[in-house]
């Protein structure tokens, strides 16, 4: 009988660093995500110069997603280098898939990678509610791994845990980044349907807490770009991403005094 999970490691030829930016995390994390639903991806994420994929799926299944990643993220990041052969391999059992779970989710712990706070190349931030691209993921993660909630993820990953206080103008610089990675997109410029979706979503977020002058200032729009995307309503759980992500972006101490 063949194994119904697999763990799918890739990493370059030359084993370079795959993605030195954060622009690099969230093209990768979309290279990574934007995939059929039906591979039944668990959890995603980049160390410097590997990544990890954890699959709800078959070996052939599992490696036509890597594939499929290694494409994208070929035309997304102009590597310069070909991935070597996808390592491929069977999960054995529940409690081999809890620990691949958390061994994939600790890599930058694993490897002591540092400069990498928000964990942009992963689908840690699907997982937890900061963002939507993966968004599929977290459901997938309840259906075969149902004793991981979002508690026992922030026990992993304590720098999710975000200052709850009230936003004030000493947050606004950070407004458009959080917009950006909230929707895993390099910058706020263009007219994607999903950045004009982030850029409404960071308006009706900057409005709860900034003058309209200051949400300008801020996300670099001019008075009639902000006044119509303050009339577009944006999806409000989006509007929760863009708003978790600028918590998140909180200096550290106001985070650990929070609670």
């Amino acid at each position: 009988m063949s194994a119904r999970y697999h763990h799918v490691t890739m990493r370059l030829e030359d084993d370079l660093v795959i993605g030195t930016s954060v622009a690099d995390s969230r093209r990768l994390a979309r290279s990574a995500l934007e995939r059929d639903p039906e591979f039944g991806l668990m959890v995603f994420r980049a160390a410097d110069n590997h990544l990890h994929s954890l699959l709800a799926c078959e070996k052939e299944a599992a490696a036509e997603y890597g594939r499929r990643v290694e494409i994208s993220s070929q035309l997304a990041l102009d590597l310069g280098s070909p991935y070597a052969p996808a390592r491929v391999r069977p999960i054995k059992d529940q409690a081999h898939l809890r620990s691949t779970f958390r061994y994939i989710l600790d890599q930058d712990t694993r490897h002591g990678i540092t400069g990498r706070p928000y964990s942009e190349a992963s689908n840690l931030p699907d997982l937890v509610g900061f963002r939507g691209l993966g968004a599929f993921t977290r459901e997938t993660l309840r259906l075969h791994l149902p004793r991981i909630s979002d508690e026992r993820i922030l026990s992993m990953r304590p720098e999710f845990r975000v200052d709850r206080s009230p936003l004030t103008v000493a947050d606004a610089p950070q407004l458009a980044d959080a917009a950006a990675a909230a929707f895993a997109l390099p910058h706020l410029r263009g007219n994607r349907p999903e950045t004009v979706a982030a850029r409404a979503a960071a308006v009706a977020v900057g409005r709860t807490f900034l003058r309209p002058a200051q949400v300008r200032w801020a996300l670099g729009l001019g008075p009639a770009a902000e006044a119509r995307l303050a009339t577009l309503e944006p999806d409000p759980v989006a509007v929760g991403w863009v708003e978790a992500q600028l918590r998140l972006r909180r200096p550290v101490s106001r985070r650990a005094n929070s609670g």
